[in-house]
């Protein structure tokens, strides 16, 4: 039997103008899989980060993220509209 722990801090730095949000955001995350068995230690963590800046829009909030992950696995985002 396999377990999972995550732990995710997510700072939002948003600022708030005229009824809109909008600024510069990011993501600290740290998770596994584990046997029932296994240890859960700080070293065994996968580490992954990313920036993001969004807004909300009149066809909903609209986001750009950059994301990066152990091994060097770098990804970029955009999102429109909310998501289901």
């Amino acid at each position: 039997m396999r377990h999972t722990a995550v732990l995710i801090l997510i700072l939002f730095l948003m600022t708030f103008g005229c009824g809109r949000g909008e600024g510069p955001s990011g993501s600290i995350e740290a998770g596994n899989a584990y046997f029932a068995d296994e240890p859960l230690t700080w070293d065994s963590l996968q580490s992954a980060w990313s920036v993001f800046v969004g807004a909300d829009t009149f066809i909903g909030p609209v986001f750009i993220a950059y994301g990066h992950s152990e091994g060097g696995r770098d990804r970029v985002y955009f999102s429109i509209g909310h998501v289901f």
